[in-house]
């Protein structure tokens, strides 16, 4: 029950991250694709990872990849202000979905912006609001 509501609160990332790393508590997360027969899916201990040079999730195992290793960041809307967000990797037939309180989108937006990260069209005009 505690888990779920840390995942619905706001979310502001601090100018200068800790060394250990800013943690952000979601509700699921998925490791895949839409070519892919199985994808990982974590409801139960799902965590982005945010450090100066690179991000980490955790999808039934510890991913890591710098923020050089990002094509492109969006999200979907989905029911009652829930957002899917997704991490598009480059030279990987798979994605990162992170599914979460539509209050943390803006602030993972910028941040991903601000390291460079090109965000879909979608994802810039809702910064932009």
């Amino acid at each position: 029950m505690r888990r779920s509501f840390h995942a619905n609160k706001s979310v502001t990332i601090p100018q200068f991250l800790p060394v250990e790393g800013f943690v952000i508590p979601i509700r699921e997360a998925i490791w895949g694709g839409d070519k892919i027969l199985f994808n990982e899916d974590n409801r139960f201990s799902s965590n982005l990872i945010l450090y100066n040079d690179h991000f980490d999730f955790n999808v039934l195992g510890k991913y890591s990849y710098k923020y050089t290793d990002v094509k492109d960041v969006g999200f979907y809307s989905k029911y009652w202000g829930n957002v899917e967000i997704e991490i598009t990797l480059v030279n990987s037939d798979k994605n990162y979905y992170a599914f979460m309180n539509k209050g943390k989108l803006k602030e993972i937006l910028k941040f991903f912006k601000k390291q460079n990260c090109k965000l879909t069209g979608k994802a810039e005009k809702f910064i932009s609001q």
